[in-house]
């Protein structure tokens, strides 16, 4: 009986009988496949009306995206800028979807305002650059979408576009045309006085 005790007592060594239980494999963690929009906003926040700015997205686990209003083909990216042109204030929403068809949905409102038309001062001209010190100097200028004109020195005649002074000594002048919202274009006239 004695050797047939060996040979069993190897098997159950071998096969594992008798050995400590091992711990269960672990489970991987299970990883979101949901889809998500990173970043979504427009620069700048407010596009003057004829100019452009940029819609910036960025998306992760998404294999299409969509942007309403369409401006131009948009896909997966997970940095991206598109071209938009708004002539009015409007909401932009984009979706990213997922192969499983999960979505995340982000809006953004841009504003749009119209800017009033740049200032202009034109066909600036003097009588003379070089007086006698008391004599006349006349400096006449157009102007277009000029709210107001205001000159360095001299007095100024609006309604006929022009400035007249009577300078002892030589003078700069300096002309400007004010648009509405502050815009200027200014031009400068130097007359010497002998």
């Amino acid at each position: 009986m004695k050797p047939l005790f060996l040979p069993i007592a190897l098997a159950a060594i071998l096969t594992g009988c008798g050995a400590a239980p091992t711990s269960p494999a672990p489970v991987p963690k299970q990883v979101s496949t949901a889809p998500k929009i990173t970043q979504f906003y427009s620069s700048p926040a407010a596009i003057p009306k004829g100019s452009s700015g940029s819609l910036c997205y960025g998306v992760e686990h998404a294999t299409k995206v969509t942007l309403t209003p369409a401006v131009e083909e948009v896909w997966p990216s997970p940095s991206r800028c598109v071209q938009i042109r708004p002539d009015k204030e409007t909401k932009y929403t984009l979706t990213a979807i997922s192969a499983d068809g999960q979505t995340d949905v982000k809006t953004v409102e841009v504003g749009s305002f119209a800017v009033p038309p740049s200032p202009r001062l034109f066909d600036l001209w003097v009588n003379a650059v070089q007086v006698g010190a008391g004599e006349q100097v006349k400096i006449c200028f157009k102007t277009e979408n000029a709210d107001e004109v205001e000159i360095s020195a001299g007095t100024l005649y609006k309604s006929a576009g022009c400035l007249t002074d009577y300078p002892k000594s030589t003078t700069t002048y300096k002309i400007s045309a004010v648009g509405r919202n502050g815009q200027r274009d200014s031009g400068n006239i130097t007359v010497k006085v002998r």
